[in-house]
């Protein structure tokens, strides 16, 4: 099993600190504890708010459509690379049975490279707005996007939301529902490790 602290995931770090303690994160299939993740408080929000607003302000991430499809396609490589582990985690802490969580996760990845094939065709257009007058339009990132997750299917809907966001060039800030916390430091994890490569 993958070792998945819950940790929160600011700013290229692991947040390790929890001044409201942590909370037990009981299994719905037999009510045993998998994992005492940290709650959440104030200060992380407003921290990674400002780290992932910082990143789009000054990374090459939001002007670098081939970047943002390679990070993409490379989270959903290792996703893949830990589907098993991931979906034996999911069904842990979601209930489901281990087949849908393995669907779910191949749904996820999946996911994470459609929108890479879609980070490098994203166009705009031109046309005449009146006589002898072109207008264009571009299309380009609006910023930090907020995704919170709930817990019935947390990998996918949060590849179906943050996706599409990094494919256009925004920065993500992840609010994990309560019941599955584990599931998207797993998640997080499989990205993290390839970039640390």
């Amino acid at each position: 099993m993958q070792d998945v602290s819950g940790d929160h995931y600011i700013d290229g770090a692991w947040v390790k600190d929890a001044p409201n303690g942590h909370t037990d994160s009981i299994s719905p299939a037999n009510g045993d504890v998998v994992g005492q993740p940290p709650n959440g408080f104030r200060d992380h929000a407003y921290r990674a708010v400002d780290a992932a607003r910082g990143a789009f302000e000054t990374l090459a991430w939001t002007s670098g459509p081939r970047q943002r499809a390679q990070g993409l396609l490379d989270f959903a490589d290792a996703l893949e690379g830990r589907a098993d582990e991931t979906a034996r985690l999911l069904a842990m802490k979601n209930g489901k049975i281990l087949g849908q969580t393995r669907h779910e996760i191949a749904a996820g990845y999946g996911e994470a490279r459609y929108y890479a094939g879609l980070a490098r065709n994203i166009f705009g257009r031109t046309f005449e707005s009146g006589p002898s007058k072109l207008s264009m339009m571009t299309r380009e990132p609006s910023g930090v996007v907020s995704v919170i997750v709930p817990w019935n299917a947390p990998v996918t809907l949060l590849l179906f939301s943050a996706a599409p966001a990094l494919s256009a060039g925004c920065t993500v800030v992840i609010k994990p529902a309560l019941q599955t916390p584990l599931t998207k430091a797993a998640v997080m994890a499989s990205q993290v490790r390839q970039l640390n490569r």
